[in-house]
């Protein structure tokens, strides 16, 4: 299992990020927030993303993570457990930024540029 000992446990919501209009145009996704485990100096040590796209006309999230962030994912039960109650509600991303608030993960969000 990967370690995530010196990371923190952060998320970024694309559509609020400064750069989010930009990348969300380019795409048919409505809006994605990145989750993970990202160290203080700079990386991630694993993420795994939900993304929101119009399924028969509603915004529907999707959960997604490549096999090298299982671990991380794993160790997100808390937020995991959260969403199965949230089963077939179809949240909007504002109610998952709030839940991701609630759980104490860090909104690590860019909304000006450097």
């Amino acid at each position: 299992m990967e370690d995530h000992n010196e990371c923190e446990r952060r998320f970024v919501q694309l559509s609020k990020a400064w750069y989010g209009d930009a990348n969300l145009r380019r795409t048919d996704i409505i809006d994605e927030i990145m989750i993970g485990f990202y160290h203080p100096e700079g990386g991630t040590t694993g993420e795994f993303a939900i993304r929101w796209y119009t399924i028969g006309g509603e915004s529907t999230p999707m959960l997604s993570a490549y096999e090298d962030s299982w671990s991380a994912l794993w160790q997100f039960g808390d937020l995991l457990e959260k969403l199965s109650e949230l089963n077939g509600l179809n949240p909007s991303p504002e109610r998952i930024v709030n839940l991701l608030i609630e759980l104490g993960i860090k909104n690590d969000t860019p909304i000006k540029s450097m």
